[in-house]
């Protein structure tokens, strides 16, 4: 039951777009000016739109709840703490766990936007007529520190 409600603690992962302080005239309003500016040319650009637009969306929230928890606890040392707290504020009042949380989900919207961003970019690219090379596979040798371009499947050599 309790892992049920993870989501609801900082609302990043969380499966409702509006939690805590935010509006959905905003959203929408926020959608409409992404949508606007990315220009999605079919249903396959629209669907990439829509994920370009809740990772943003999502993106901003993490930026709204790293400041409430910090003023939060700013607020709690200088003992001029409210009589109550942001909604925000209250669902991540565990501190250095929270900021934690709240940077990995930053870091995966972050990763899921790109990568959003990349696919769009590139099957505009297709539909403009501009040629697409394929993207580049890069090989990390953790233990020398170096990357290494590698081959896309089809261009190495059978054994």
């Amino acid at each position: 039951m309790v892992a049920r409600r993870n989501a609801l603690k900082h609302g990043l992962s969380a499966r409702k777009l509006i939690v805590f302080d935010e509006r959905e005239g905003d959203f929408l309003a926020f959608g409409d000016e992404m949508r606007e500016a990315l220009a999605p040319g079919d249903a396959v650009e629209e669907a990439l739109a829509e994920r370009i637009i809740l990772c943003a969306w999502r993106l901003r929230r993490a930026g709204r709840a790293e400041a409430a928890r910090l003023n939060g606890e700013r607020a709690y040392r200088a003992g001029t703490y409210p009589g109550k707290r942001s909604d925000i504020d209250n669902a991540l009042s565990d501190g250095v766990r929270a900021m934690t949380i709240i940077a990995r989900y930053e870091t995966q919207i972050e990763r899921s936007l790109y990568r959003a961003i990349a696919s769009l970019e590139r099957r505009q690219a297709r539909r403009a007529g501009e040629a697409v090379p394929a993207p580049i596979l890069v090989a990390v040798d953790h233990e020398n520190c170096e990357t290494k371009p590698m081959l896309p499947p089809a261009a190495l050599p059978l054994s």
